[in-house]
């Protein structure tokens, strides 16, 4: 990913967001994905974001018009089929569908689930950012690495 830094951004559910946010103010966190920051955080609702694509189109949209990321890594689920194809009227970029692999920059991923095996998940001990998350199939299982609150 250096190569592509301060160009990447992300679009996920938007407690996930937060809690990459958090994470990345980690210098030990940074050191593992091996960047120093994502260029900007695109949230959508974590649920229900299908049940009216044009308010969630309008949302993404107005986040995306103040953007400067060239490449937008997502996990937004099913509605990315109503959605994906609408962002470039927002914003010239590129727009990749990596699935869960927002969760696991959440801290939150099942490494039961293909290629995340050897994965690490980096969380905030104690904190309760993680309230109300989605987890899918997230169970605990794992290598993890708990950081101090700052």
């Amino acid at each position: 990913m250096k190569q592509f830094a301060g160009k990447i951004g992300l679009i996920g559910g938007n407690k996930k967001i937060n809690i990459i946010k958090e994470l990345m103010k980690y210098p030990e966190y940074q050191e593992y994905l091996g960047i120093e920051k994502f260029n900007d955080y695109i949230s959508i609702p974590e649920k229900f974001a299908c049940d009216d694509i044009a308010e969630t189109e309008h949302m993404v949209g107005e986040q995306l018009k103040t953007s400067s990321s060239k490449i937008f890594l997502m996990g937004i689920g099913h509605v990315k089929s109503a959605l994906t194809h609408r962002l470039t009227k927002y914003a010239n970029a590129i727009f990749l569908d990596v699935g869960s692999s927002i969760d696991a920059l959440a801290g939150i991923i099942d490494i039961r689930r293909p290629y995340f095996g050897d994965w690490t998940n980096y969380q905030i001990k104690n904190s309760d950012i993680y309230s109300g998350v989605d987890y899918l199939q997230y169970n605990g299982e794992g290598k993890h690495i708990f950081l101090e609150k700052i």
